[in-house]
């Protein structure tokens, strides 16, 4: 005999309850305000749940398991409905995006909505805009924080090139650890004005220190000296997997 659908969703319930007991004490002893909650744990429940200070972003990867719509959207509204009491998240703040499994590249960069809902997170002593609205992500992709520290850590005195940059926290982490120089490289002029308006929100407004370059990471990197920079920070995304 299988398991019922609602011991499915106390199964979820439960989970959810645990490791945000667990995560939020940690998360309030770091001073660190957006963290990622949930990642796929139960098979049931395909989602992707990070908390951005009182609001959720929920990525639901698409994998209906044999349902019928009627069915999934059910399963949408149910866990919602978990997110919001366990959670304490009233629902206009539980924002839900759908990932396509691979859906290329430019599922990235297209906009989704015109809203902007735009505010401002707190990670390590530094500030990142985040859009939980109009774009397939946020803006600050929280499974790189460890290594955004470790850059910090890494950076006095260095020449620091950022591939792939996208709204710059990278390159945030770097300014912020003393770094000579940052260039901060991305084929979107979108992503790369949103990067320059994380440095300035932390007060890197040095044009000539921190440089901002559109272009092909791989044809930027022909005109560059192999020699010249100290540290490369290159996270490429391949595709709507890649979340963070």
């Amino acid at each position: 005999m299988g398991i019922s659908t609602d011991e499915k969703f106390l199964m979820f319930r439960n989970r959810l309850a645990k490791v945000y007991r667990h995560l939020s004490k940690q998360a309030m002893r770091l001073g660190v305000s957006c963290y990622r909650l949930y990642d796929h744990d139960l098979p049931e429940f395909p989602f992707c749940i990070e908390l951005y200070g009182d609001k959720l972003y929920v990525a639901e990867y698409k994998r209906r398991h044999g349902m019928t719509d009627e069915e999934h959207d059910n399963r949408v509204e149910r866990s919602r409905q978990v997110l919001s009491e366990i959670l304490s998240a009233s629902k206009e703040n539980i924002f839900l995006k759908l990932r396509q499994q691979k859906p290329g590249r430019l599922g990235q960069y297209r906009k989704y909505d015109e809203r902007k809902h735009e505010f401002i997170v707190e990670e390590n002593g530094l500030k990142f805009i985040i859009n939980l609205s109009d774009y397939l992500d946020t803006g600050l992709f929280l499974d790189h924080r460890i290594t955004r520290q470790m850059v910090r850590e890494q950076s006095n005195g260095k020449k620091v090139l950022n591939l792939f940059a996208y709204t710059g926290s990278f390159s945030v982490y770097a300014a912020a650890g003393g770094a000579e120089e940052v260039v901060t490289v991305d084929l979107s002029n979108t992503y790369l004005k949103w990067a320059e308006k994380n440095l300035h929100l932390n007060r890197f407004i040095n044009n000539t220190k921190y440089k901002l370059v559109q272009a092909d990471a791989k044809q930027y990197l022909k005109s560059v000296a192999a020699d010249y920079f100290d540290m490369i920070v290159m996270a490429p995304r391949l595709s709507a997997t890649a979340s963070g």
